[in-house]
C-alpha cells in the first residue's frame, strides 16, 4: 500500500527523501514502508512539466529527487502482480470518489480556522481553489491507476 499511496499522490520525491523503511530484527521479517508523510511534492507533475492528464507512474518521469530505485523494484513481475492484487481490493473495497470528496470537504471545513490564520501571512492562497484542484488532481490519477491496474484484461496493463 506504501507505493500505492505514493502513486496516488503523485509524490515526485515519495521515493527519495521522504521515504521512511525498517526491519524488525531477524532472518524472517520483511522491510516495511512507513509511515506515510510529507507530501509537499504531491502533484507537482502538472505545474513542472505542464502535463493535462496523469498517463506515467511516478518514477517514470525524471525529477530532481533521483529516486531510481523504485523503477528497478517495479521491473519484478512479482512486485507488479502484488501492487495489482492490493490496487484491485483498496479501490473495490467501497473506495469511491463520494467518499474521496466527502472527506475532503470535512477536512477542509476542520481545518478552515487554522487556514483563515494563515492567510494574514499567505494572502495569495485560496482555499477552495486548492480544495479544486486536489480533488481535479487526485480523481485523476485514481482513474489512471485504475486503468492500468484495475482489471486483468486490459490491454498494456502490466501484470
Amino acid at each position: 500500500m506504501f507505493y500505492i499511496i505514493g502513486e496516488m499522490m503523485d509524490d515526485l520525491e515519495y521515493f527519495a527523501g521522504s521515504c521512511f523503511m525498517y526491519k524488525h530484527r531477524g532472518d524472517t521479517t520483511k522491510l516495511i514502508f512507513g509511515p506515510v508523510w510529507d507530501f509537499g511534492n504531491a502533484f507537482q507533475r502538472w505545474a513542472a512539466y505542464g502535463d493535462t492528464e496523469f498517463n506515467k507512474f511516478i518514477y517514470q518521469q525524471p525529477t530532481p529527487f533521483k529516486s531510481h530505485w523504485i523503477e528497478e523494484i517495479y521491473k519484478f513481475p512479482r512486485f507488479r502482480k502484488t501492487v495489482r492484487r492490493h490496487w484491485r481490493k483498496f479501490y473495490g473495497s467501497g473506495f469511491n470518489g463520494l467518499d474521496i470528496d466527502r472527506y475532503i470537504n470535512d477536512f477542509v471545513n476542520m481545518i478552515k480556522p487554522a487556514f483563515d490564520a494563515d492567510v494574514t501571512r499567505w494572502p495569495q492562497y485560496d482555499i477552495e481553489y486548492q480544495k479544486y484542484d486536489f480533488s481535479l488532481f487526485l480523481h485523476s490519477k485514481i482513474d489512471w491507476l485504475q486503468s492500468q491496474w484495475g482489471d486483468e484484461t486490459m490491454a498494456g496493463a502490466p501484470e
